[in-house]
């Protein structure tokens, strides 16, 4: 437990230091707060003047703020590897009773449990879906499996942090696939289901009125997110050695 203090401790301080860092924290509430209380203003907008109605796009506008919160902190962790990394503190790890392991135990379960309650703030914040609190409990987890893939993404294919910036840009694309996927026939979206988001994303649309293919995109997805870390983690253990 003592390790884990001293470890949340530095995290806060680096954390606090880097405006980039600062801002994968808030960026989301902000979005949140928008859909709160702007949306609802532009919803009335273009029915009044279009009698266009957002409301059908609800889920898919919902699914890109969660995205958000795990392209954000996935950045936010992948960027503090890289620093550990750098500075040789995994190689001091390494021969501790802690262990590499440990540490990253540490640096994806943290990120793992603050996604989730930060992705459970957007859901409250936001008022936007309607979804049983298990259901919700539910999707923020499998939601939050995205931020270690983004992590692990950032650690092993970037070297330093302007090259983490630049693969983070092109991994925040998946942040629009909501929106992608609701546009897409029934039978074409299953061609991007070898992606991670596609799961959560499908399992809230079914969430909101189809229990058994929400049961079914909820054990897809747990799957296909724990294939993607597992082989993401062994990549980068084997990269540090």
């Amino acid at each position: 437990m003592m390790k884990v203090n001293q470890f949340a401790k530095t995290d806060f301080q680096l954390i606090r230091r880097d405006g980039i860092l600062l801002v994968a924290i808030f960026a989301p509430i902000i979005l949140a707060l928008f859909i709160r209380f702007l949306l609802p203003v532009l919803e009335k907008w273009l029915m009044e003047n279009y009698s266009f109605s957002l409301e059908s796009y609800h889920v898919p506008i919902l699914s890109v703020a969660f995205l958000t919160v795990p392209s954000m902190l996935g950045m936010m962790a992948g960027f503090l590897l890289l620093d550990d990394r750098d500075e040789g503190m995994l190689a001091y790890y390494a021969v501790t009773p802690m262990r590499k392991s440990g540490y990253m135990r540490y640096r994806m379960g943290s990120t793992l449990v603050l996604t989730f309650l930060l992705i459970f703030a957007v859901h409250l914040l936001a008022d936007l879906v309607e979804l049983p609190v298990i259901a919700g409990v539910l999707l923020a987890l499998l939601f939050a499996l995205e931020a270690p893939i983004f992590a692990l993404m950032l650690a092993n294919f970037a070297n330093n942090k302007v090259e983490g910036l630049a693969l983070n840009k092109v991994l925040s694309v998946s942040v629009t696939l909501p929106l992608l996927l609701f546009f897409m026939p029934g039978s074409f979206q299953w061609l991007l289901a070898i992606l991670p988001p596609f799961w959560p994303v499908m399992a809230m649309a079914a969430g909101v009125g189809d229990t058994g293919s929400f049961t079914a995109f909820m054990i897809g997805g747990v799957a296909v997110h724990g294939l993607y870390i597992r082989v993401l983690y062994r990549m980068f253990i084997n990269k540090t050695e």
